[in-house]
């Protein structure tokens, strides 16, 4: 049997966090813009935690923006598998009886629901001995394909004047950095 030492295991992980970092500096949505620089290690660190990441916004306070605190969506793997089924399809009706769209029915259904458990158990994991507010706390909101990584308090902002809004958004913003600091140091801790 061969065991890799600690050094290496954790050399091969500093690699592979930095490849990560790589390919969100290179992430641009459909207006061209790049990840949020607030948010930007949350990524990375939800990345490296095995969930693909689909979207992200650090929060922002002007009116035009809609989420006033930071959130993450997963399911990007989810997404790549309604593409492939899509791509088969293309303007035909969908036979469902189609042995390879039942395929990747069965094959959207374990990779979007692995994902939630496993973002799911993390949470859990962040939380079990950590008390902050409800309206602080992050949730998860599911969509049909994408589930999003947002804190209780967020649809509540516009409740409150800008100063008030201010220390709301930096309180949301330090619980997801610091749900970031667990996944980043559960996965350099964690052996393999």
């Amino acid at each position: 049997m061969h065991f890799e030492s600690a050094e290496a295991q954790l050399a091969q992980k500093t690699e592979t966090w930095n490849k990560i970092a790589g390919e969100v500096d290179l992430i641009v949505d459909r207006l061209g813009k790049k990840v949020d620089e607030g948010i930007k290690e949350t990524v990375i660190a939800f990345r490296a935690s095995g969930l693909s990441t689909d979207g992200s916004c650090e929060g922002h306070l002007s009116p035009q923006k809609r989420s006033k605190g930071p959130w993450v969506d997963i399911g990007q793997a989810a997404m790549e598998i309604v593409q492939r089924a899509r791509q088969k399809v293309g303007d035909k009706p969908v036979d469902m009886n189609d042995p390879e769209i039942s395929q990747l029915r069965q094959e959207l259904s374990e990779v979007m629901l692995g994902e939630r458990a496993h973002l799911l158990t993390l949470l859990d994991e962040f939380y079990t001995n950590r008390n902050v507010s409800f309206e602080q706390r992050l949730i998860v909101i599911f969509h049909s394909i994408s589930a999003r990584v947002i804190s209780q308090g967020v649809e509540l902002q516009d409740l409150y004047p800008q100063d008030i809004q201010k220390r709301r958004l930096e309180s949301f913003r330090k619980e997801m950095d610091a749900f970031a600091d667990f996944l980043k140091s559960k996965y350099f801790s964690s052996s393999s």
